[in-house]
């Protein structure tokens, strides 16, 4: 509490009477004292007695603050709670002793540091404590915040204060009481925290549960008979059991809680709930008090309507077990008659046994090999054979013993009785019903058929390879000539100004003239180089692009029928039309769609093309699933002979061949790859027009 003078009426009266003599005495002068003697004297003996009454009455109130100073200090000092006083000017003018007990800090540092009290407050609190000052009401009820004490520890402080006035109603501060409420917060904490992990725990029992008083009235549920009910967990409480389960007025004859409220004991019950069409296991526990009264129990219903139809299901089972087990049997005699005849027109079959001995052929085998089945089983296969692998660790049998899930192998010359076959051997292990190996079965592929196609057309690659290399030269060399040329003319211009205007000599004329003659003669030659390149077809035509889409799949449909690929399409509904020269974007199409196959390759995938409108212009995106491209490999795949294949397979200028025809043509394509996860290249042509807008269809 400040301890400063209180002013009253007659105090203030006092001053201002004293102050009003002076002035007069002041201007007046002290003529009014000669003129006005006696007047002038009551005055100064007025002036005088309520300057004394004033400072009678200032010593009352200061003894008096002081008294009442010394009486809140005496109870604030020995508060458990942390007390302290703000001045109206709101500066810290007291605090108890208990705060050190609570904050960890010292009284003195709260007075010599007046922002301690705000600075102790957690961040996340300090807003609610402010503003709760700045509203200043008469009275503040209880509310918490966080507080760091000095030791670091953070704790929960309960606040209130309330504003102090003197008797005529004057505003002398605002008390402040803050109780560390910490320990109770905690285990208000672990209550809340106990009594949802209860009622969690509660709900997610998957049994009915329900908590019946003495009346049969359901004082709680969990939310499996909520659900079973068709209610909600309120609705449910007060309600009578038998009546919300049976729809009955009465419990049933067999009601397990009669029995419990007989004897006091835990009973079970089979129950059948007609209105719910379920049968449902009951356990009655009972619920006591202290005294060990029954005042209620806990009712469990676990829904067993499966179990029970599962018994009636297996007794039906069993009941038509034998009539079954006769017509798989007849099933089974037909099923093995019927493999019997596959197995003998299907490819040739050949079983071999763990042992190396051929156990079984089929019809389709001898046939292909031009043998009889007595000529083959029983022999050993290495016999038979004599293969390379034949007593290595690479045989197929020891391969199919060791885990693996299939061998293929590829012959190709002499086999059995000399005859020259070219082959494809897929051989799987042979189990029997425990799922143990006992050896294994090879099927053949005659490939003769297919040698001679790949032979024909191993000869149309060369062919095609030697016309990409000519035109890749071609490409060069217009190329070079473009860069030649430039310099040439500079050079001829040089020398033509030179023979026209210097003063020369005979033999300097002349060696000029030669100079100018060979010249012209390279430029006539860097001429023939630039129409080296020219394409076959240079008419620039309007065309449908899906319908060159269309035509160009059919020259890969076998290619990805071999390989395993799946071509999706996505094209806009209606027409697409650029103006182009055909036979080059047809050129582009073709070689895109060449390297996803060869991407792909013999692991099977997919193969999208879509085509969607922009505003000007029409893209195309051919996306493989195949093998994908390095980074480092990115941005160099345009480049004229640079290429990631084999020498056999490409010679590195589709790509770059492609880049020119489609720069040529006002478009751009870009590539993004990333490896093992596929490849999409995005070709963008110019649109000449389009019809009826954009829809998609797969």
């Amino acid at each position: 509490m400040k301890k400063t003078g209180q002013w009253n009426i007659a105090t203030l009266l006092g001053i201002f009477l004293v102050t009003l003599c002076s002035l007069f005495l002041l201007f007046v002068g002290r003529n009014f004292f000669f003129h006005y003697q006696s007047a002038g004297f009551f005055l100064v003996v007025a002036t005088m007695l309520i300057s004394l009454y004033a400072t009678s009455r200032i010593h009352t109130i200061q003894q008096e603050n002081e008294r009442q100073q010394r009486r809140f200090r005496t109870v604030a000092d020995q508060s458990y709670a942390w007390e302290y006083w703000i001045d109206p000017a709101g500066k810290l003018e007291y605090i108890s002793p208990s705060c050190e007990r609570v904050s960890g800090y010292p009284p003195e540092a709260f007075l010599q540091d007046p922002d301690l009290l705000i600075a102790i407050i957690v961040p996340e609190d300090r807003e609610i404590f402010l503003r709760h000052l700045r509203d200043g009401e008469d009275e503040c009820p209880f509310f918490t915040f966080r507080i760091t004490t000095a030791a670091g520890e953070e704790r929960w402080i309960q606040h209130t204060c309330r504003r102090v006035v003197d008797g005529q109603g004057r505003y002398l501060g605002r008390r402040g009481s803050n109780l560390d409420f910490t320990e109770h917060y905690l285990t208000e904490q672990k209550i809340i925290a106990s009594r949802r992990e209860w009622i969690d725990t509660f709900d997610a029992i998957p049994d009915s549960v329900m908590l019946l008083d003495r009346r049969f009235r359901i004082q709680k549920i969990n939310r499996k008979t909520a659900e079973i009910l068709g209610c909600s967990l309120e609705e449910a409480l007060g309600r009578v059991c038998y009546h919300e389960f049976h729809c009955t007025l009465h419990p049933t004859e067999n009601c397990p809680l009669i029995d419990l409220l007989g004897d006091g004991c835990t009973h079970t019950e089979e129950v059948y709930v007609e209105r719910l069409g379920k049968y449902f296991d009951i356990t009655v526990s009972p619920l006591t008090d202290g005294n060990g009264r029954v005042t209620g129990a806990v009712h469990v219903a676990r829904d067993i309507t499966r179990q029970r139809r599962a018994e009636c299901a297996r007794r039906d089972l069993m009941a038509s077990l034998e009539d079954r087990v006769v017509q798989r049997t007849a099933q089974l005699q037909q099923a093995y008659s019927d493999l019997e005849q596959i197995f003998e027109v299907a490819l040739p079959l050949v079983v071999v046994g763990s042992d190396f001995i051929v156990d079984r052929v089929n019809r389709a085998f001898c046939n292909f090999f031009n043998i009889s089945k007595e000529q083959i089983v029983g022999n050993h296969c290495y016999d038979l054979w004599q293969g390379k692998f034949c007593h290595t660790g690479e045989c197929s049998i020891e391969l199919l013993r060791s885990g693996a899930p299939s061998v293929t192998r590829y012959f190709d010359g002499k086999a059995l009785q000399g005859k020259m076959i070219t082959c494809s051997i897929h051989s799987v292990p042979y189990r029997d019903t425990a799922g143990t190996f006992i050896g294994q079965i090879s099927s053949f592929f005659d490939l003769s058929d297919r040698k001679r196609v790949e032979q024909r057309l191993d000869k149309v690659r060369k062919q095609l390879l030697h016309v990409e290399k000519m035109n890749a030269i071609g490409s060069l060399s217009a190329s070079i000539a473009h860069e030649f040329n430039n310099p040439l003319c500079g050079v001829l211009s040089v020398l033509e100004r030179l023979q026209r205007e210097a003063s020369l000599n005979k033999i300097d004329r002349e060696m000029v003239a030669i100079a100018l003659r060979e010249g012209e003669r390279m430029k006539r030659l860097i001429m023939d180089l630039q129409n080296f390149n020219r394409p076959t077809s240079g008419k620039v035509s309007r065309f449908d692009l899906h319908t060159a889409l269309e035509s160009m799949v059919v020259f890969i449909q076998k290619e990805m029928s071999i390989h395993s690929i799946h071509l999706s399409k996505n094209y806009c509904s209606k027409s697409v039309i650029v103006e182009a020269v055909e036979d080059q974007i047809n050129q582009v199409i073709l070689n895109l769609l060449k390297n996803a196959v060869e991407a792909i390759g013999d692991d099977g995938g997919d193969i999208s093309l879509k085509t969607e409108l922009l505003d000007t212009e029409v893209e195309l995106r051919i996306e493989d699933t195949g093998t994908g491209i390095n980074k480092a490999d990115l941005s160099h795949i345009f480049e004229p002979f640079f290429t990631t294949k084999s020498s056999q397979k490409g010679t590195g200028l589709g790509l770059s061949v492609s880049y020119g025809i489609v720069k040529a043509h006002g478009g751009t394509i870009e590539v993004e790859s990333r490896p093992g996860q596929g490849t999409v290249f995005i070709l963008r042509l110019p649109l000449y027009s389009t019809l009826n807008g954009c829809n998609t269809k797969k």
